[in-house]
């Protein structure tokens, strides 16, 4: 087994509360908003046009993330940060780019203006900072189940907390915010933390009480009927199992390896005798495939495909005109930044990918790695440059680790 040596430590002027401080950040971070968007719900706040839900949970986080930094080194003396570079060199031409559009083509934008900075730098750089802090042993404990524990209570609510007496899979397929693809990344996140800290857990009580608090976010993915919380959900399992057979919990993870195969066997069967909507989306999708009819997301990137060949040297606009972003960030960063912005994107990647083989390496930081495999994939089908926090904040991480971490054997 490896370890991080030296350098992987927080560097702050101040106490434990900072590293307490940042491990609830992170937690908020992946899982936070969620909790209170559904909160909102259960009390008949509409959350998806609601600014009391929207504003103060993006304003406090904003605010952890000024307090944090304001109490940390972000550039440690003597430490090379490459990753960082290049993040800070990608998002400086994206807001270049945002800065071009909304002076001279607002027209083409389908979002205010306001929004758009306030998103893209309040929302997914600015904030996001504390994420390329080194983190201490305390905040590594920290994150993963203050992460679990919002996305437990968020699974909790998407299951009880519904005032309206609609059922679950309705309710998933009308609200703009709490939709089949958030929803279900949430449930994806519960399971993520569930089985890493059921892998940790000191007893085998610790054990059972982690690896049954995964059920409800199972039985939520599959009720969302979105596919991309799938395709995430294999992906950070894929990275959990890689890193528990390497720290030697081989039983463990065999148990929940029999666990989650019965779990989906049973599910899979209940599911098509009931015709959920994941099965009956599934069933189209194959449907599609088979008969080569156009899929939506195909149409999306082809269109932006098109937008970049009018412009494949510097890219072109900041979204499809008239349309949105491509719902995948690698075509957008072609599209918006042209062959520059993609190289730069992809080797921001290459970088995170040597942080996640660092992290698989780590106990204290496997989780952030299944994370940001869960948030990648998405980021494949959902989401655009300035509105995918989740995403960058995995990113980020995963840089830090890059940069900062050194490996020696145990």
């Amino acid at each position: 087994m490896r370890h991080f040596q030296g350098g992987f430590e927080l560097k702050s002027r101040g106490s434990a509360y900072l590293e307490y401080a940042t491990g609830i950040f992170i937690a908020c971070v992946f899982a936070g908003y969620p909790a209170l968007a559904l909160t909102a719900s259960v009390f008949g706040i509409d959350a998806d046009n609601s600014r009391l839900v929207t504003v103060p949970f993006r304003g406090a986080m904003l605010t952890m993330s000024l307090v944090i930094l304001a109490g940390s080194r972000l550039w440690i003396a003597g430490a090379r940060r490459p990753g960082a570079v290049l993040l800070g060199i990608f998002w400086s031409l994206y807001c270049l780019r945002i800065l071009w559009e909304t002076v001279y083509h607002p027209d083409t934008l389908s979002i205010a203006t306001e929004y758009l900075w306030s998103y893209a730098l309040g929302v997914c750089c600015v904030t996001n900072l504390p994420m390329l802090l080194p983190v201490s042993s305390t905040t590594q404990q920290i994150a993963p189940r203050g992460i679990w524990g919002l996305a437990l209570y968020s699974s909790i609510l998407s299951l009880l907390g519904n005032p309206t007496g609609v059922d679950l899979e309705q309710r998933l397929t009308v609200s703009e915010l709490l939709n089949p693809i958030s929803q279900g990344q949430s449930a994806v996140t519960l399971i993520l933390a569930a089985v890493y800290l059921a892998l940790t857990a000191r007893g085998s009580l610790g054990f059972w009480v982690f690896a049954a608090s995964a059920l409800p976010g199972f039985y939520i993915v599959a009720a969302a009927g979105s596919r991309s919380p799938v395709l995430s959900l294999i992906g950070g399992l894929a990275i959990l199992s890689w890193w528990g057979r390497g720290i030697r919990m081989a039983n463990r993870l065999a148990v929940l390896g029999v666990g989650v195969s019965f779990v989906v066997s049973f599910g899979v069967s209940y599911l098509i005798a009931r015709g959920s909507a994941l099965t009956t989306r599934v069933e189209g999708t194959l449907a599609g495939i088979a008969s080569g009819e156009d899929m939506d997301r195909f149409s999306l990137w082809r269109m932006a495909w098109s937008q970049y060949l009018g412009s494949p040297i510097v890219g072109d606009g900041v979204e499809i005109f008239g349309v949105g972003y491509p719902h995948n960030l690698v075509i957008e960063s072609l599209m918006v930044l042209g062959p520059l912005g993609l190289v730069i994107f992809l080797l921001i990647h290459l970088r995170a990918v040597r942080g996640l083989s660092l992290a698989v390496n780590a106990q204290g930081m496997a989780w952030l790695g299944a994370l940001a495999a869960q948030f990648f994939v998405l980021s494949m089908f959902t989401g655009g440059l300035y509105c995918s926090p989740e995403f960058w904040a995995a990113l980020m991480g995963l840089l830090t680790i890059s940069d900062l971490g050194r490996r020696r054997p145990v």
